[in-house]
């Protein structure tokens, strides 16, 4: 899968001269029910500061990285797990920073979708005569291809 970053970057010249500087990196696309990271750093802060890093999303709000009083330079990445979704859905990630002095707000979106499935069927030949015995497999796999338990109560063949 093609793992796409989307950089939140805010400059302390955009903000004044005495905010820090940080960087949060997440996947702009994720998998339902899959675990993501997030990576966050905070830059040279002038004051004692807190990172909340909160996603948002229509089937539930979690907070990913909480840290409080951040006094100087800060670096972690974190996991987390992407919320269950059934339809393609929007979530937002939002970043504050708050210190005495300092309020940083910053929320960009994430796409999540469902999982797909790959379904595999195979025969024991590729033709066969009227009354043959069909013999075949199925085997369904998840999207990092590993074997996905799922049970067909009816196969049927058709001519």
């Amino acid at each position: 899968m093609l793992l796409s970053l989307l950089l939140l970057l805010q400059w302390s010249l955009t903000s004044g001269a005495t905010d820090p500087i940080y960087l949060v990196a997440v996947t702009s696309q994720a998998v339902s029910g899959s675990t993501e990271t997030l990576c966050a750093q905070i830059h040279e802060p002038t004051e004692p500061v807190s990172l909340v890093v909160t996603l948002r999303s229509d089937v539930q709000n979690m907070t990913i990285l909480q840290q409080r009083s951040i006094t100087r330079d800060f670096y972690t990445c974190v996991t987390f797990k992407v919320p269950l979704v059934t339809v393609e859905s929007v979530a937002s990630i939002n970043v504050t920073i708050r210190g005495q002095s300092t309020f940083m707000n910053k929320t960009t979106q994430i796409l999540i979708s469902p999982p797909q499935k790959l379904l595999f069927i195979q025969s024991d030949r590729p033709i066969y005569k009227p009354g043959q015995t069909v013999k075949f497999r199925i085997v369904s796999l998840d999207t990092k291809f590993l074997p996905y338990n799922q049970v067909f109560k009816t196969v049927e063949l058709q001519v």
